[in-house]
């Protein structure tokens, strides 16, 4: 049942139904009214009184509704409006008065056509349900939860999951746009079903239900029967049970599913638990069902959670942000012969394509994407278009998501479990690590893969340490490729940047591990330009078709093109769309417009913006534009001008937008074709066009003088918006937005449980809310002496937003603090709060600055507002808080800044100086005193992780004193075994990163890392030693450790899979010589035992020895099962005399003492398990069969008697079983055994005597 679906498809949402009035939902989903409803005894007057309708596609759909109904009305009596083709039933359901509409046949348009005419009979409707057969999910994808046939699914949502794009070899890919997905329902739909959701709303929903389905099928006898028992699937026992309630997004389509294989993949990539096509294939029957493992049920959960975390950037609107090849181009690259090579050849090898600026190079990426290496059945075809305008288009990081993204949605069978473990281990870090995602993206291309093929555009424009890292990840990868990943393959396309080969082909690699192709070479450059002639006759015929022009005009035009030299692609756009914007254009203008064409692009820039209608309004989207951290959505840029041309606004209601198709076109008009849009974000048209906007900049902050004032007389625009500028504008922006009086009011503490949620209300706070300080800091670099007046009111507007106390700062802090990947601590006072975003100049504002509370931590990491401030980098907060220090009032009140001041994991705020290579705020530290010798919880000293950080600067400042220092091996070794058994994965990953050591690293005792991090349970730092190459030897040490381990803590799973894995019981007694000082294999154990790597093992404070002892006398009946299976039956003795019968029957555990007496009959293991003999309980001295019926353990002394016990047996002291009986049940028990024994034997030596006697007599 959709709810509030208004229409089934995109063109109903034209002819919405408005409601007049509210709803009635007290009355309609009052959870506490009886459960017959009453209805109105009076008929509607006229079509006006209805309210509710409810759409069916099919007869016997509406004939379910139609018997739902309380009272039938006469519909003659109420007719419909003049030109109404649709056949109506009115009636009564509750108390509310209801119009069922047939529809003539199924699909959008006959939807559409129904809700048309149903809107203009009954313009009174306020709820319109479309109700009918549905195809189910077999579960659903958020909670698990299994969907049967018979089930009820109501609709939060639809996706159109048949809208998209088809592309060659059966690739599609489904739009996601807000502007492409159909809307949600109404906001007062939403809250019925919110309540509905909740365990009194489900509870009278269930109730309901089984109303009336005990009536139902009475009254449908004739339309729908019962098929009988034999063929009834849904309710096999003959009786009717409740079906439940599922309540999600269903998936909107012409298509009518057929394809179980394609039903699943929908459902795994957009979540839905239904179509609404009812001939989707059934889920399995309940028989089944059951057959499906819940492994599997998990597996499709888990795969839709890392599809969603891995989609960080929407990867093909950037690729189609590119305009299309023109038809004869791109030939001089797919013929060169170096791409045929590599494109045939099948090995790791990459292929960089170098060309200069606007040469084509982003439209040959999507060119050979789309047309020359299109995924196939044998090929798989992924890609990245880097950006460097803004965040999530420069990061590699975000590249390998977007492409592992692609990956698993063409081929899902490529996440494999150990992929799938990964993920588990990790779970959203999974996707912020660069070594997660690369061994992800090599675990997944193995052989039975088929060729993957990653094409990556513009990777000087990706972060330098990302382009750094993926550099040495692909030597690594050639320098392997003959053993795996051979069908990986990479191209790469680039400016010809010398940094770029140079990472790509170090110097000490004799053959390069990369193919160059050079566009700027003197042969390329002859082709390259021969395809931009093509380029340049296609584009003036499409103007001339658009402009109306004659032949000998277009002829003119084009010749005047082609005498200019050095022509690119990105000029001939330029310069077309200055010619194409004049209207007016005939013959003489060509000859006046082409005699002065623009002879680079730098120029055609400085024409296209001198043109603009509002020269002050252009500067300021420009800046908004070149300064902003991620693109704007013209939503958020709408706002920002309205703020940037005017101050005084304080809430949106202040705030006069303009319509956004109107605003769009301002923007063209503003900036003409410099600024591009796509997907209603925006963007600047070229690289090229921010390298002309922005001039360089020195560390300083400031523009190069020089560079402004050679173009001051070429130029208007070039290098004219200096980045401090331009961050100031946008600073104005996002403190005049934080400060609405919106978010002054308090927002429901559940809107601070989902900030993102809360944000999607406000347009620009999520980017205001994460950017704003960032802006204020790069605005100022350089200019701590700024105007005294400007100065101040920016500090009083940080002070005010910054206050702790108030709701505003609370809602912005805690967006912020979903981009940082940490927990949001508790106790984060104003004074915390400014020193972590390095507002300098409102310190001392603050009477924290005076001393008093200058040492306050927060809540969660015990941090104080030095150690943030270290941490981040800010020089000049970390000066001002220290030179507290040496104030007059910090001397009087002695309250000064401890340098040394220790946080939750034993780290002063050094140690984050020297972690994030803060080499000014280390120096300003060192300078105040601080020790350079102090511990954290791992061992590590700052000493120890600056000369483990690889900088030299950073740690000869700390060895300026003279101070002698270990090995930086040694350093190393020890601080990684330290972190591994901490579990600090921070730390362990920065060791590993030194290269130093090797994961598989061995100490003292002959153990690795990975096998401390095992034993201590330190999951996350497991994950980052194995990502690193650190193995187990679960077949040596390593796994007999971790058995004795396992076994301590009666962990059954872990056992069983230690001895699948091979681990050797006997391990200690073969153990090799000279591995551990030639020890012998039992003082290998007895270390062991005595180390903190195994617990327990200890009896009357003697060492137990074999482990199925330790498990008898715990009484882990599984772990003895396993040890006995896998040959672990002995029957040794410890030092006090325990075995582990007599352990098991001290116990009262009379199942582990049947393990181990089967085991003696059932198996020839030597397993002496000798329970006649003498052998004493070591308190009592006691046979095994007279202490138990000393204890009077009735089960146990029966199972002694059954398996043989002797019962003549005395022991030590001379006493019998019977003797020691605790009790007449046990004596009787004894006595019954020792009458049997008596009669059999009697018995037996009168046959053996009558046997005799015959062989005699013969």
């Amino acid at each position: 049942m959709n709810s509030d679906k208004e229409l089934a498809s995109r063109e109903s949402t034209r002819i919405r139904i408005e409601p007049n009035k509210a709803i009635n939902t007290d009355s309609a989903h009052d959870l506490r009214q009886p459960s017959r409803l009453q209805w109105n005894n009076s008929p509607p007057r006229d079509r006006s009184d209805f309210e509710i309708a409810i759409i069916c596609a099919l007869p016997l759909e509406a004939s379910v509704v139609s018997e739902s109904f309380d009272r039938r009305y006469d519909e003659q009596a109420y007719g419909k409006a003049q030109g109404d083709s649709n056949a109506y039933s009115t009636g009564v359901i509750g108390n509310h008065n209801v119009v069922l509409v047939h529809m003539p046949d199924m699909g959008k348009v006959a939807a559409a056509t129904a809700a048309a005419c149903l809107h203009s009979s009954f313009q009174n409707i306020q709820l319109a349900l479309t109700v009918g057969i549905c195809g189910a999910a077999p579960f659903d994808p958020q909670s698990g939860k299994d969907i049967h046939i018979g089930d009820v699914v109501i609709s939060e949502g639809l996706i159109q999951y048949d809208l998209g794009r088809q592309y060659p070899n059966n690739i599609f890919m489904r739009k996601d746009t807000p502007r492409d997905n159909l809307p949600r329902p109404r906001p007062k739909v939403r809250a019925i079903l919110a309540k509905l959701k909740t365990k009194q709303g489900l509870c009278w929903l269930q109730n309901k239900l089984s109303e009336h389905l005990k009536v139902l099928p009475q009254k449908l006898s004739e339309t729908a029967p019962h098929p009988g028992a034999i063929e009834d699937e849904l309710f096999t026992n003959g009786g009717v049970t409740n079906p439940t309630t599922h309540f999600g997004l269903i998936a909107s389509g012409d298509t009518v599913m057929k394809s179980e294989e394609d039903r699943d993949f929908i459902i795994s990539r957009d979540g839905v638990i239904a179509f609404e096509m009812e001939d989707t294939p059934r889920a399995p029957s309940s028989d089944a069902r059951t057959k499906e493992s819940e492994g599997e049920r998990t597996h499709r959960a888990k795969e839709i959670e890392i599809l969603k975390i891995l989609y960080r950037s929407p990867y093909l609107d950037q690729k189609d942000r590119n305009l299309d090849r023109i038809s004869g181009t791109c030939k001089w690259f797919v013929s060169h012969k170096l791409f045929k090579e590599w494109q045939k050849k099948k090995s790791t090898r990459t292929l960089w394509i170098s060309a200069d600026p606007g040469c084509g190079k982003s439209v040959l990426a999507k060119y050979l994407i789309d047309h020359v290496l299109p995924s196939t059945d044998i090929r798989t075809t992924c890609y990245f278009f880097f950006k460097d305008d803004f965040e999530d288009q420069r990061s590699i990081i975000i590249a390998l998501c977007c492409i592992l993204h692609q990956l698993f949605t063409q081929k899902p069978a490529l996440l494999s479990k150990a992929i799938f473990e990964r993920f588990q281990a990790t779970g959203e870090e999974f996707a912020r690590s660069f070594r997660e995602l690369w061994d992800a993206l090599l675990c997944a291309a193995d052989e039975n893969a088929g060729e993957i093929v990653c094409v990556l555009d513009a990777i000087d424009e990706c972060e330098d340490d990302g382009r750094s890292r993926l550099s040495r990840a692909l030597r690594e990868l050639y320098s392997t490729s003959t053993k795996r990943c051979s069908n990986l393959k990479f191209l790469l396309t680039s400016r010809p940047y010398g940094k770029i080969r140079q990472g790509f082909w170090p110097s000490e690699l004799p053959e390069s591990p990369i193919i160059h192709l050079s566009g700027e070479s003197e042969d390329e450059i002859k082709k390259i330009s021969l395809e931009i002639d093509i380029f340049i006759k296609a584009k003036v015929k499409d103007i001339g078709k658009q402009l109306r022009l004659g032949d000998d005009e277009e002829d003119l035009l084009l010749h005047e093109l082609m005498r200019v030299p050095n022509r690119t692609h990105l000029w001939v756009r330029l310069t077309l769309d200055l010619i194409e914007s004049d209207v007016n254009i005939d013959k003489s203008k060509i000859v006046k417009i082409t005699s002065n064409l623009p002879t680079t692009v730098d120029e055609a820039y400085e024409r296209i913006l001198s043109k603009s209608r509002n020269l002050e309004e252009a500067r300021k989207l420009l800046q908004i534009v070149v300064a902003a951290e991620r693109p704007l959505t013209l939503e958020e840029m709408n706002l920002a001008m309205v703020l940037a041309l005017r101050d005084g606004h304080q809430s949106y209601d202040d705030v006069d937008l303009k319509p956004v198709e109107r605003f769009r076109e301002e923007i063209r008009d503003l900036c003409g074709l410099i600024v591009t849009i796509v997907n209603s974000k925006i963007y600047l048209l070229h690289q090229t066009v921010k390298e002309f906007l922005v001039p360089a900049t020195h560390r300083s902050g400031d523009a190069e003088l020089g560079s402004l004032n050679q173009m001051k007389y070429c130029y208007k625009w070039k290098h004219s918006l200096r980045p401090r500028d331009s961050h100031s504008i946008l600073a104005s922006i996002c403190i005049q937005h934080l400060q609405f009086a919106e978010f002054d009011l308090d927002p429901e503490d559940k809107n601070l449980l989902n900030p993102s949620g809360y944000a999607k209300n406000y347009v620009f706070l999520d980017y205001s809310a994460k950017n704003w300080a960032t802006h204020i800091h790069e605005s100022q670099i350089g200019l701590e002496n700024t105007e005294r007046q400007w100065g101040q009111d920016r500090t009083k507007s940080i002070l005010k937003l910054c206050d702790a106390k108030t709701r505003r700062c609370q809602t912005w802090l805690t967006l912020y603090w979903t981009s940082t990947n940490m927990v949001f601590p508790t106790k984060f006072d104003t004074f915390l709060i400014i020193s972590y975003f390095g507002f300098t100049t409102a310190i001392g504002y603050l009477p924290e600055a005076a001393g008093p509370r200058i040492n306050e931590c927060d809540g969660t990491y015990r941090r104080t507002a030095l150690s943030w401030a270290a941490g981040n980098g800010f020089t000049h907060t970390v000066d001002r808080l220290i030179s507290i220090n040496n104030t007059w009032w910090g001397t009087m009140m002695s309250r000064k800044a401890d340098i040394d001041a220790i946080d939750r994991s034993g780290r002063t705020p050094l140690f984050y100086a020297i972690w994030n290579r803060h080499i000014p705020v280390v120096e300003l530290l060192l300078n105040a005193g601080a020790r350079v010798d102090l511990e954290d919880d791992v061992g590590g000293t700052p000493l120890s992780y600056a000369i483990c950080s690889g900088n030299d600067d950073l740690a000869n400042l700390l060895l300026k004193g003279g101070s002698k220092t270990e090995s930086k091996e040694s350093i190393v070794q020890t601080l990684l075994f330290a972190s591994a058994k901490k579990g600090d994965r921070d730390v362990v990953e920065l060791l590993l990163e030194t290269g130093i050591v090797h994961s598989n690293v061995k100490d003292s005792h002959y153990l690795t890392p990975l096998l401390w991090a095992t034993i201590y349970n330190r999951e996350a730092v497991m994950d980052s030693l194995v990502k690193a190459g650190a193995q187990l030897n679960l077949k040596g040490m390593d796994g007999f450790i971790l058995l004795y381990q396992a076994v301590s803590e009666g962990n059954e799973s872990v056992v069983e899979s230690l001895f699948e894995d091979g681990v050797q019981l006997d391990f200690f007694r073969v153990w090799p010589k000279g591995l551990w000082e030639q020890e012998s294999g039992l003082a290998i154990l007895e270390r062991v035992l005595d180390s903190s790597m195994v617990s327990g093992f200890r009896k009357d404070g003697v060492r137990i020895l074999d482990p199925i002892v330790w498990a008898a006398d715990q009484g882990y009946e599984g772990v003895v099962k396993l040890l006995i299976k896998n040959g672990s039956a002995t029957d040794l003795e410890i030092g006090s005399g325990w075995r582990p019968l007599s352990l098991a029957i001290e116990n009262g555990n009379a199942a582990i003492v049947r393990l181990l007496l089967d085991q003696k009959v059932t198996t020839d293991f030597h397993y002496n398990l000798i329970f006649n003999a003498d052998i004493p309980n070591p308190r009592l001295y006691r046979t095994p069969l007279s202490r138990a019926a000393e204890r009077g353990d009735e089960a146990i002394v029966e199972l002694l008697l059954e398996y043989g016990a002797r019962l003549d047996l005395k022991d030590r002291a001379g006493g019998t079983p019977l003797s020691r009986a605790a009790n007449t049940t046990i004596r009787n028990i004894i006595r019954v055994y020792y009458g049997f024994e008596r009669s059999w034997k009697d018995q037996s030596d009168r046959i053996q005597t009558n046997w005799w006697d015959k062989i005699v007599n013969l």
